[in-house]
């Protein structure tokens, strides 16, 4: 590997070996935010709406 400055070290293009790591973050995330989503409709009784809301808010909680 070269030396890359400092500076631009950020802009270097994503390897595939980090897109493919990230990629199964982002999978797992969701999965969480799945389960979050089901136990709060059908343990907690809420409605499908409010699951799918609960589901964005847990996602990107998680993501973010």
């Amino acid at each position: 590997m070269t030396d890359t400055p400092p500076r631009l070290r950020s802009f270097a293009p994503p390897t595939r070996d980090k897109m493919i790591i990230w990629s199964a973050v982002v999978a797992g995330c969701g999965i969480i935010a799945l389960l979050g989503r089901h136990a709060a409709i059908y343990r907690f009784g809420t409605d499908e709406f409010t699951g799918n809301i609960l589901f964005a808010v847990f996602f990107i909680l998680l993501v973010g």
